[in-house]
This record gives C-alpha cells, structure tokens and sequence, in this order.
C-alpha cells in the first residue's frame, strides 16, 4: 500500500518494518543517496536504515510518527521546541565530514554533508527521537548554504494561503 508521496518518490509499505521508497524513473541510481544515508547513520545520526538499493528505488526502515511539520500544525505553540530540534539537526549533521566522492556544492562547495532540504516536513518524530528522510539532494558543501536554504523553504512555504492566480503587472 502506498503510504506517502512526494515530489521525487512514492513510499509503499514493504512489510516486516520496512518501506520501499520509489522514483518515477525505474533506471535512476539512487546508490550515492543510500551511501549517504548509511555514512551518517554510522556516526550516529538519526536515517532510516537501508537494506537494499536498486535502480529506482531502495527499501529503508519504517519510521514510525508524525512528521514535524504535522506536530506543529497540530500543536503550534510547540514551534519553538521543534526549532531548536531542527537547529540541533543541522549542527550535528555539519559537524560530519563529507565524503570524497559526494557531489560538491554548486554554489558554496565545502566540506560537510549538507542535506539541501531539511525542513520539517523531512524530519519524522519517531517514539525514539526525530530521523530525517528524503536525501536525494544531499551534497559536500558549506554548512551555512543549507540552512540558508532550509530558511528560504520554510519562508516560502505559507499553507494556509491560496496559490497564487492572474499576472503580476
């Protein structure tokens, strides 16, 4: 059954704790992604485990919990708590060196694992703690592009507000 799906993926219930994570293109490599993934788990930083890659797709641990942003909108004078938890997400993800091979930045290449779309919709609140999904953007790169780039996320994303419609003058 499909559980979620995004912009770049689609997420089915694999069974046995596991999700199978799809993209729309069956041939795209997703082996950087999951190395990724598995060197910052390796250090201790909260990912899904990866248990298998293939063309397109790549089976992962189910994590079990709300997203962020959902625990904010259900309860959103708990916004200061979780902001400090997503600050707390990128110092530790920063502090961790990148590997050789990671693509570099284009903007501000640099040494540190940056995940290019860290924002609360990325990050599930599991009974164990918060793990961040979704690093198909992750580059070597300066700490300060990406939450930069978080901030610009967060900043453009109003919910509440209609799309906009018409011309601008």
């Amino acid at each position: 059954p499909l559980l979620a799906a995004g912009r770049d993926a689609a997420v089915h219930d694999a069974g046995d704790g596991r999700v199978l994570r799809r993209t729309p293109s069956a041939d795209r490599d997703l082996r950087v992604e999951a190395e990724v993934m598995e060197r910052v788990r390796a250090r201790g930083y909260p990912v899904p485990a990866v248990f298998r890659v293939g063309p397109g797709e790549v089976v992962l641990e189910r994590i079990e919990g709300p997203t962020m942003l959902e625990a904010i909108e259900a309860k959103v004078w708990t916004v200061d708590r979780h902001a400090r938890t997503l600050a707390d997400l990128h110092t530790r993800l920063h502090a961790l060196v990148a590997p050789d091979h990671l693509r570099p930045h284009p903007v501000l290449p640099g040494p540190a694992i940056v995940h290019q779309d860290l924002h609360p919709g990325n990050v599930l609140l599991s009974p164990a703690g918060p793990v961040v999904i979704d690093w198909t953007n992750a580059r070597a790169g300066d700490p300060d592009v990406d939450v930069a780039i978080t901030w610009l996320l967060m900043a453009a994303f109003d919910h509440d507000q209609p799309p906009p419609t018409g011309s601008l003058p």
